[in-house]
């Protein structure tokens, strides 16, 4: 992205206020530090700091044993991780099931998938990835 802005903004929450409104922006010194930005429920830009989401791909064996193992093992556990942010469990498609676990950063999301965890009946783990969110809203 290259063009100026004359405000002489400093915050990334003034770079996307422009981005949304259609003026020409420049990047700001430490943007690469703040990708997570949007607007929260009441309109107002928010910044905040680099999340990670632990993104792991399951073979569902038995749908209705996985469905109970899962609110039974991990719903109630993985929010006690330091640094938890939100999960999502998706529903399996072709057998593959895939969960979305987000942590504040890097480091507990790597803790987090070092911790033992009991296994689910009904459910062979595949992938389990460390990915940097880019943006939520």
């Amino acid at each position: 992205m290259s063009s100026t802005r004359s405000s002489g903004s400093s915050s990334a929450a003034d770079l996307v206020e422009s981005v949304l409104i259609g003026q020409p922006v420049e990047v700001l010194p430490g943007f690469d530090e703040l990708v997570q930005i949007g607007r929260d429920a009441q309109g107002a830009v928010r910044e905040t700091l680099r999340m990670h989401a632990v993104v792991s791909t399951v073979q569902i064996e038995d749908l209705q044993v996985a469905r109970e193992a899962l609110a039974n093992l991990r719903v109630g556990l993985v929010p006690r991780a330091p640094g938890f942010v939100s999960a999502y469990w998706l529903a399996p498609v072709d057998g593959i099931g895939m969960s979305v676990i987000v942590f504040d950063t890097k480091e507990n999301a790597e803790e987090a998938v070092k911790y033992p965890v009991p296994p689910l009946p009904g459910v062979t783990l595949l992938t389990v990835d460390i990915r940097e969110v880019y943006a939520s809203a």
